[in-house]
């Protein structure tokens, strides 16, 4: 019984250590569901969905060129239904506690829409640092991303590689 409270208390302790979040921390916490609230739906549609000037298959193939050049990890890619699911880890330097940094995990369907195709993009947000007092990596998660500038960088990034 006595290593059970042991590891209760230890538990505890590292969540009270997680829990503390230095200033950077909680300015990165604007342009999330945490921060400013869940947008509407009206909002979250003209937030994540974007028309391409090519068709399905084009922007598919696409997308997985922008994803790797990016870095990403593609966790899924499934043509047939246009669904691909990403993460991508963005480093944080200049903190003043170690971090892993932001942790982005996009979800894309790709739908044919005539001759052309719609993109419909949801971005999910997680910080994670190491916290040296409970010796552990602590993960906060951000929810949706509602920053418009985020979706457009991305959406972006797809509209550059369509061949003219």
């Amino acid at each position: 019984m006595g290593g059970w409270i042991k590891y209760l208390a230890a538990a505890v302790v590292a969540v009270g250590a997680c829990g503390c979040t230095a200033p950077f921390y909680m300015q990165s916490r604007q342009g999330t569901a945490v921060g400013s609230g869940m947008p509407a739906p009206q909002e979250i549609d003209s937030l994540t969905r974007h028309r391409m000037t090519v068709g399905a298959e084009e922007t598919f193939s696409l997308l997985l060129g922008v994803l790797r050049a990016e870095g990403c990890f593609v966790e899924t890619a499934d043509r047939s239904s246009g669904l691909v699911v990403a993460r991508q880890v963005l480093p944080y330097e200049g903190a003043a506690v170690p971090v892993a940094g932001e942790i982005r995990r996009m979800s894309f369907l790709v739908a044919p829409a005539q001759q052309t195709s719609e993109v419909c993009l949801t971005i999910y947000v997680s910080r994670q640092w190491y916290s040296s007092s409970a010796q552990a990596f602590c993960t906060e998660e951000l929810g949706l991303a509602t920053d418009p500038e985020l979706y457009g960088e991305w959406f972006g990034r797809l509209d550059r590689t369509v061949p003219r």
